[in-house]
């Protein structure tokens, strides 16, 4: 495939976002492409060369046909060969981007795609194990808790915080299966996430003030729609 070249051989972008975005268009439509020998494997390769080519516009579309191909057995009334195709785009991509956020994290956040591949990232969890799930979120938490993972850390737990709120049973369960430091991090990282939140939309005399309050009474004032306690009582 011509486009899986890239970043090797002198191939103009315009090309590759073009045959990306129609091969996207093609499989998603029909979903049975996937079955001739080679097309999805040599698809994916495609995308993550793209997502890796250090071409920021490449890797924001090759971002968004990873989402549309992940995606493929979500949609309503999804045909099995559509829900068959997606899974196994997961199966190949998720361990790929889970290697490339560890390695490139300072680099994505500093050209503005970490939060793309964050929430491409966090795709799989709609569908997969709460197990799976538990594997997603401790690579992003342990990656943003480093010291590289300073500028990170704010988007990568209001990614989770969005999670947990539209999936709060199985981010309850999903605890469980965190080692205690992660599951620390995590919750921590909820609590400051919130706090951020709650002191910019205050007026500046209110945000002096909440800023001074003690830590057990500025948990009560700001009243989290999401109670952390709730997700650590195991």
């Amino acid at each position: 495939m011509l486009i899986s070249r890239f970043g090797s051989a002198n191939v103009d972008a315009a090309v590759c976002k073009n045959a990306i975005l129609g091969a996207t268009l093609v499989i998603s439509a029909v979903p049975e492409m996937c079955l001739i020998e080679n097309v999805q494997e040599r698809v994916c390769v495609t995308l993550f060369a793209l997502i890796t080519s250090r071409n920021d516009q490449l890797a924001r579309v090759a971002l968004q046909c990873t989402r549309s191909f992940m995606t493929l057995g979500l949609k309503g009334g999804s045909s099995e060969s559509a829900q068959i195709t997606g899974a196994a785009f997961i199966r190949i991509l998720l361990p790929a981007l889970l290697c490339f956020i560890t390695s490139e994290l300072e680099t994505l956040s500093c050209n503005g795609l970490l939060d793309e591949v964050v929430k491409v990232m966090l795709v799989p969890c709609f569908v997969s194990s709460v197990a799976t799930m538990s594997l997603i979120v401790s690579v992003l938490v342990r990656v943003s808790s480093t010291p590289a993972g300073a500028q990170a850390h704010a988007t990568v737990l209001s990614n989770l915080l969005q999670l947990a709120s539209q999936h709060q049973i199985k981010f309850r369960e999903m605890m469980a299966y965190l080692s205690p430091d992660v599951r620390a991090a995590l919750e921590a990282g909820f609590k400051t996430v919130l706090l951020s939140s709650q002191l910019q939309a205050q007026p500046d005399g209110a945000t002096n003030a909440l800023a001074s309050t003690p830590g057990a009474v500025l948990e009560e004032s700001l009243a989290p729609k999401i109670q952390l306690k709730s997700f650590g009582s195991f």
